[in-house]
């Protein structure tokens, strides 16, 4: 529809914008349309004044960047003047827009540029992209934490690990040193464990209780020292 109005080339052509066929036409958009010049703006639809709360008599005092929030019209408002200058400039990206009410809406917008004699005018329509900016940023803060919590978790276990670590050296260190024999073994009866007290012994006696049955290992069995020489 915007691509429709592009012929318009002098100022009595102009007064089509207060046509009733043009007027139907914008009114039927489903989006928020506005036309605005180096004055200000000089027309909204009806769907703009029911979404930004701004009756069309309202919106003719402000000037084009009076509707964006303030945080934006660092870039806004020289690259907008630049557009109605016929300069080129960058294509727009998604911005903040403040309703009547305060409540801030991003948009992405479509604009055409009509150059006249005198002055130039902005075609604009806005699409309500707050949806959509919303779940980027809920996306955005839930995977900020959750690698906040796989990074506390991570730090967690190499914590533990490092605790493991020491106290394993730490009961090998006493087992190696005991003056007794110490066997240590796992859950299937193969030796983990040897202490240093069988190094001492020969090898015929530790191939033995290499030998020895699990059911045997699994069970406690005392003996002499006298009885390991």
């Amino acid at each position: 529809m915007i691509e429709k109005l592009v012929g318009l080339n002098s100022r009595d052509e102009i007064e089509l914008l207060r046509d009733i066929d043009f007027k139907k036409m914008m009114e039927n958009m489903q989006v928020m349309f506005c036309m605005y010049d180096m004055d200000g703006y000089f027309y909204v639809n009806s769907v703009f004044e029911r979404i930004m709360g701004y009756t069309n008599e309202e919106m003719q005092k402000k000037k084009f960047w009076e509707i964006v929030h303030p945080d934006e019209w660092g870039w806004i408002i020289p690259r907008g003047t630049a557009r109605l200058r016929g300069e080129k400039v960058p294509p727009t990206k998604e911005f903040r827009i403040v309703k009547k009410s305060g409540e801030v809406l991003w948009v992405n917008v479509y604009y055409q540029l009509h150059k006249q004699v005198d002055k130039n005018i902005i075609f604009i329509a806005f699409i309500d992209v707050s949806d959509n900016k919303r779940l980027a940023e809920e996306l955005r803060v839930a995977n900020e934490e959750l690698e906040t919590r796989v990074n506390q978790r991570t730090e967690e276990l190499n914590h533990k690990n490092k605790e493991m670590m020491f106290i394993n050296q730490k009961m090998n260190n006493i087992l190696q040193n005991m003056s007794d024999g110490v066997l240590v073994v796992d859950t299937a009866g193969n030796i983990e464990i040897l202490n240093s007290f069988f190094n001492q012994k020969s090898e015929k006696l530790i191939d033995e209780i290499s030998t020895v049955p699990t059911f045997y290992l699994r069970h406690d069995v005392t003996c002499d020292k006298t009885d390991l020489s």
